[in-house]
């Protein structure tokens, strides 16, 4: 056993023979003598550095990885933590959410909130609508909830109402502001949010409707939607697109997704390619108020 007196540890310490320390620790603690014990216990000591008045314990010295380790520790500690509370507050929301969407009254009012709203527009049933993480999406149907609090069929027509945020937006402006009429391959179409997707064919009509509070940019294509979390599937019709915006020093835009029909003439008269007939379904609704 290399375990050497007060003045030789020191030497070999200085020499950088960490060895000796881990020697006189293994025999301290296997010794049965209570004098040896306490002779060995001094020998574990190394001479201070200049100006200290104590010696150093080379049993005491906490060794760098053990640092790290609690370092580590922590900062794991402190994730668990986080995702504990993240999961806790999203499974808050999600029950929220399932409650507002079985009681009628509850999935009315929010369904209104996140339209910005006083009525739905007429011949119109609220779905669902959910608020989380900034983002706002509300689905209206011309078919009702059933008696028995299950979402009904895909209806005749549907809206699909979600905010927009800046990347999206300007993905929506340059799809909207080609007002040619024709077929679309050429031209990206933009992102929908929620769930909600569009098999969009040819663009048959487009305009702007200026409000007081808003801008709504509109274009209208025949196509379906799709809407895969309630199993819809809309059948070959009309899909109108629609663009709410605030202004410059408004809020980030809304964007819509309507469908319906195709009718027999080409005017395409009361249906979601009439300009009148969206004026006045999106009349009750007003995002940037």
């Amino acid at each position: 056993m290399r375990c050497a007196g007060a003045g030789g540890l020191a030497d070999l310490y200085e020499e950088g023979d960490f060895g000796i320390g881990r020697d006189c620790v293994t025999a301290l603690m296997w010794t049965r003598s209570p004098q040896r014990k306490v002779r060995l216990a001094n020998m574990v000591q190394i001479p201070p550095p200049a100006g200290d008045d104590k010696p150093m314990s080379l049993v005491k010295r906490v060794p760098f990885w053990a640092w790290i380790g609690c370092g580590c520790a922590g900062a794991i500690g402190a994730i668990v933590l986080g995702t504990a509370g993240l999961i806790f507050w999203m499974g808050q929301r999600v029950g929220d959410y399932a409650d507002s969407m079985i009681d009628p009254a509850e999935r009315l009012e929010k369904t209104l909130d996140v339209l910005h709203a006083d009525e739905l527009p007429e011949g119109y049933y609220a779905i669902l609508a959910v608020s989380i993480f900034g983002g706002e999406f509300a689905i209206l149907s011309s078919n009702p909830w059933g008696e028995d609090s299950r979402p009904p069929d895909v209806g005749e027509r549907n809206f699909f109402f979600f905010t927009n945020f800046d990347d999206d937006a300007e993905e929506w402006h340059n799809f909207l502001a080609d007002s040619d009429t024709g077929n679309m391959a050429s031209v990206d179409t933009p992102d929908f949010r929620g769930g909600t997707d569009a098999d969009l064919g040819e663009r048959v009509a487009s305009g702007v409707l200026d409000r007081d509070d808003d801008r709504i940019t509109w274009v209208s294509h025949n196509g379906t939607v799709e809407f895969e979390s309630l199993g819809w599937e809309s059948d070959e019709g009309l899909v109108t697109l629609m663009l709410f915006e605030c202004g410059v020093d408004g809020p980030e835009s809304w964007a819509g997704v309507w469908n319906g029909p195709a009718p027999a003439d080409v005017e395409y008269t009361g249906s979601v390619a009439d300009p009148a007939e969206i004026e006045s379904f999106v009349a009750p609704m007003h995002p940037c108020r």
